[in-house]
C-alpha cells in the first residue's frame, strides 16, 4: 500500500549549536513472560527466527521523537500478531500537534506487508491505533509515553541499522498487565522504519518570529548602548 505524500511547515533551527537529542523517555516497556499467542511467540524468539541480534529488553533505545533524514523514508510491517492485526493501524504524528496525523498502514495492510514512503519535514513520533477487545476500548497509543493513558509505555524502540529503527507495539493497554488484561508481549504491530533519526531539536523551543525580531532589536539596542558609552568615556 502506497500513501499520498505530504509534508509540514519546517522550523528553522536558530540556536547555534543545538545538536542535543531532544523526546528521550525515561522508562522503557516492561516484557511479561510469556505471550498470549504461545510461548514461542515472543517479541524476542521472533527476532530470533529472523536472525536479528536484539536483545528484546536490554537493546531498547529511548528515541521517541523522530525526523526524516532525506525527503522520503520507507515503513515496512515486520509481523503482526495481535488478534485485530486486521483492524489495527500504524502512523506517524506531528510532535507539536498529536491530533496531525498521517495513517501509513490500515487494517488490511497485513503480515509483511509493502513497503510505504512517506515525506514529512519536522519532527514526528508513531502511533498505533488499536481497535482493543472486550477489556480494553479503542485507544490511540503514541511512541511518547506521556501521551498514552496513565504514561504506559505502549512501544520498544530499538537501533537496528544506519537510520533505522524498528517499532514494537503493544495494541492493549499495557498498565493492565497485572489485572491480566494484556499480556505486554510487544509483538502487536513490529514496523521497521528507514531513513530517519532521533529529532535534534524540539520545535516548541524555537522562538515565534516577532520573539526573534524583538530579540534582535533587544540586542541591538544593547550593543549600540555599550559602543555610546565606550566612546564617551
Amino acid at each position: 500500500m502506497r500513501t499520498k505524500l505530504f509534508s509540514l511547515a519546517s522550523v528553522a533551527l536558530i540556536t547555534a549549536g543545538a545538536t542535543l537529542a531532544y523526546g528521550q523517555s525515561a522508562t522503557a516497556a516492561t516484557f511479561a513472560e510469556g505471550s498470549w499467542d504461545g510461548k514461542d511467540k515472543t517479541l524476542q524468539h521472533m527476532f530470533d527466527g529472523a536472525g536479528m541480534k536484539i536483545d528484546a529488553v536490554k537493546d531498547q533505545t529511548s528515541a521517541t521523537a523522530f525526523e526524516s533524514i532525506g525527503s522520503t523514508f520507507s515503513a515496512k510491517i515486520l509481523w503482526e500478531m495481535a488478534g485485530n492485526w486486521n483492524k489495527n493501524k500504524f502512523g506517524i504524528y506531528e510532535i507539536a500537534n498529536k491530533d496531525n496525523k498521517i495513517q501509513l498502514f490500515d487494517g488490511e495492510a497485513g503480515h509483511w506487508s509493502d513497503a510505504v514512503n512517506a515525506s514529512f519535514k519536522g519532527a514526528f513520533g508513531f502511533y498505533l491505533w488499536s481497535a482493543g477487545d472486550k477489556n480494553n476500548s479503542e485507544a490511540y497509543y503514541y511512541t511518547q509515553n506521556v501521551l498514552n493513558p496513565g504514561g504506559t509505555d505502549q512501544v520498544a524502540v530499538y537501533n537496528t541499522g544506519k537510520d533505522e529503527f524498528t517499532f514494537a507495539f503493544e495494541d492493549l493497554w499495557a498498565g493492565g498487565l497485572a489485572k491480566g488484561t494484556t499480556d505486554n508481549d510487544y509483538q502487536d504491530m513490529v514496523v521497521k522504519v528507514s531513513g530517519i533519526r532521533v529529532a535534534q531539536t524540539p520545535p516548541e523551543s524555537v522562538p515565534e518570529p516577532t520573539t526573534i525580531l524583538g530579540l534582535g532589536l533587544v540586542a541591538g539596542s544593547f550593543f549600540a548602548s555599550r559602543r555610546r558609552k565606550a566612546s564617551e568615556g
